[in-house]
């Protein structure tokens, strides 16, 4: 689906690097599956953009720029 590549702003959002073809459609699923060095781990969508300048989300528990930075590189799935 996709890998976080960045953190953006300071309210927990990050950047993906989506590897669909649509990536609007990203926003369909309810949760994601997040590969962290800990183990895969499942995370709820909270909100999600998709903007000509790159592809942003913001997950369940992810409350600021410092938790959206500990999940740099790390692969998404989703969980339908």
């Amino acid at each position: 689906m996709g890998r976080i590549v960045a953190a953006h702003g300071i309210q927990g959002w990050v950047k993906l690097k989506a590897f669909t073809q649509d990536p609007e459609g990203l926003d369909e699923y309810a949760e994601w599956v997040v590969k962290t060095p800990q183990g895969w781990r499942y995370m709820a969508l909270e909100d999600f953009a998709a903007r000509p300048n790159g592809t942003m989300a913001k997950l369940a528990g992810c409350e600021d720029r410092n938790a959206a930075e500990t999940y740099r590189g790390v692969v998404l799935e989703a969980e339908p």
